[in-house]
């Protein structure tokens, strides 16, 4: 029951920096590395440069995204994350492939997937996709688990 982060290169990340060491690193608080209002692509570990690329390839599409350095596995920044799941229509965890992970899934968020015909559609083809494992129907909310371990199941979960 102790902070927990995850391992980075020493020296030999892409295009990293060491801190100085006068920087103090918070713990279990989040970093944002690009400020965008659609999706929101939160990474934890070593994959920040995929996350980067990823960022400009939806920028290239026309759509604007912000980049989450997560940071921290244990304590999570739910400050943070509650923030981005409010403020972006989808939402995006990357992380290395580890059984025992940040989520146990990458998993996506879409915010209102019945909200329109065209976000119903691409929802519906979400769930259907092999690639997806669980899916759950919150109505407000859209949730999108990968796990190619798990078999596949569909929720749908209405509060009255």
């Amino acid at each position: 029951n102790r902070p927990s982060a995850i391992r980075y290169p020493r020296g030999t990340g892409i295009g990293l920096e060491l801190p100085s060491i006068d920087e103090r690193i918070e713990v279990g608080r989040g970093r944002v590395i690009q400020e965008g209002k659609q999706v929101c692509i939160m990474s934890l570990g070593t994959r920040l440069e995929e996350c980067k690329i990823a960022a400009e390839e939806l920028k290239n599409k026309g759509i604007n995204s912000t980049i989450v350095d997560a940071r921290f596995a244990k304590p999570l920044d739910q400050e943070l994350i509650l923030k981005c799941a409010r403020e972006h229509e989808v939402m995006i965890t990357i992380e290395e492939g580890s059984i025992a992970s940040f989520l146990n899934y990458n998993c996506v968020v879409l915010k209102n997937p019945h909200e329109t015909i065209v976000k119903q559609t691409i929802w519906n083809k979400f769930c259907l996709s092999k690639e997806v494992s669980i899916s759950i129907d919150l109505f407000r909310f859209g949730i999108l688990l990968f796990d190619k371990n798990q078999a596949k199941q569909h929720f749908i979960v209405r509060m009255s």
